[in-house]
């Protein structure tokens, strides 16, 4: 997935799944087991001076939250991942929750 969103959740335009555990803007684990998530996000404008925070929940509560300051002329660029426990239908996803940024993510099951 990636895509330029101003903030809030990010909805998925793209999966690599040939299962429904992505339903545009959360993934639900169908089994069991370790998981490693990962996002990156780069402000698109040098025009504004705002961050960029990008955040990881579980079941709606932030696991990890990653962020840039902001500077006129600069485009800075945001990564994170996170390995995470989940339970059976336990929720991930993913949210902007300051500045506009162009967003990738992505998860692997580890096992």
């Amino acid at each position: 997935n990636c895509q330029y969103i101003t903030t809030g959740n990010i909805t998925f335009n793209y999966t690599l799944l040939s299962h429904s555990a992505w339903d545009g803007t959360t993934f639900t684990a169908p089994v069991a087991g370790k998981y490693k998530f990962t996002v990156n996000g780069h402000k698109q404008s040098t025009a504004s001076s705002s961050a960029i925070e990008l955040t990881i929940l579980k079941g709606g509560s932030a696991v990890l939250a990653f962020y840039s300051l902001g500077a006129v002329s600069d485009r800075p660029r945001v990564h994170g991942e996170v390995i995470v426990d989940l339970a059976v239908n336990d929720t991930i996803t993913f949210s902007l929750t300051i500045g506009g940024s162009g967003v990738s993510c992505s998860g692997l099951f580890l096992g």
